[in-house]
């Protein structure tokens, strides 16, 4: 009797969620397949490497793959410049001998019988100069540097990296700073952190700008290394969508559901990104 009542409150239990279930029918589109391209290009004396795949229905449990029999253009202010064709295995991107040169506009256009046809356009920024950098004190395994740039007047967008020589090569280093310019705060609260950051220049547009960072650094360190690439607007706005996407996905704000983030995409009739950008460097021996 004992085990009766043990098994009745299961019963009505199950009987209860029985009753509340429903089924509900959702009129899904229809996935039309539409290309993936991908193509993050330096300024240069650098290769062109493009991606190309092909979309796939959220639903669908296909592998994806590569489209390796396209036609990909290459243009400049609409012109032609190449066909780029694509090399084969173990390479899986399509590629020309054409360089993509600071102030000029180039356009991709992909074709392929099973899709529509995919254009993208982007314009090369040009570098902005570094004019000079200062180096400070040095003490627990950290210095001081400052280096200065003329922001020219537009809207400009920047990725920066310090690389340090001791003897062994050029190497990336961690760097931090209070300035306010650098929006994703790192791991420290009241600045940032890391080993290279992007930012734009909304708070010193058009202004004779200096950086001050605290940079990692040893003894056996001789020379010092400042990079910073200029950035189309389209490498910018990408990386931020992908990096506020993974915090949406992964961060703690993802247990609570935060909105899903839409990444950036600069392709019409497609998916994915068409950035590039230009580099300038600035080298001081440490005395």
């Amino acid at each position: 009797m004992k085990n009766l009542l043990y098994l009745m409150p299961i019963v009505v239990l199950f009987t209860a969620c029985e009753d509340m279930s429903m089924t509900i029918e959702l009129d899904l589109p229809v996935h039309k397949p539409l290309l993936a391209v991908n193509s993050m290009v330096e300024s240069g004396d650098n290769p062109i490497q493009v991606y190309v795949s092909h979309s796939i229905d959220p639903l669908s449990s296909d592998d994806f793959e590569y489209v390796t029999d396209a036609s990909v253009v290459l243009k400049e202010n609409n012109v032609l410049l190449d066909d780029m064709y694509y090399p084969g295995d173990p390479f899986l991107f399509y590629t020309t001998n054409e360089q993509l040169e600071e102030g000029k506009t180039y356009q991709l256009e992909i074709n392929h019988a099973s899709y529509p046809t995919a254009t993208a356009e982007v314009r090369v920024p040009v570098s902005v100069e570094i004019q000079s950098v200062t180096l400070g004190d040095a003490s627990d395994y950290m210095m001081d540097l400052r280096f200065t740039i003329q922001d020219p007047a537009e809207n400009n967008y920047y990725l920066l990296k310090v690389l340090v020589n001791d003897g062994y090569g050029w190497k990336g280093v961690g760097f931090e700073t209070v300035d306010p310019s650098f929006e994703d705060k790192g791991l420290i609260e009241d600045g940032y952190e890391g080993r290279k950051a992007m930012l734009n220049d909304q708070l010193f547009n058009g202004t004779n700008k200096t950086f001050s960072l605290g940079i990692d650094y040893w003894p056996e360190v001789d020379s010092i290394k400042v990079q910073l690439f200029t950035l189309s607007e389209s490498y910018y706005k990408y990386h931020e969508s992908r990096k506020l996407q993974n915090r949406s996905e992964h961060g703690p704000s993802s247990i609570l559901g935060a909105e899903p983030v839409v990444v950036y995409n600069n392709i019409q009739n497609g998916f994915g990104v068409f950035a590039v950008r230009s580099k300038n460097e600035f080298v001081v021996a440490v005395e």
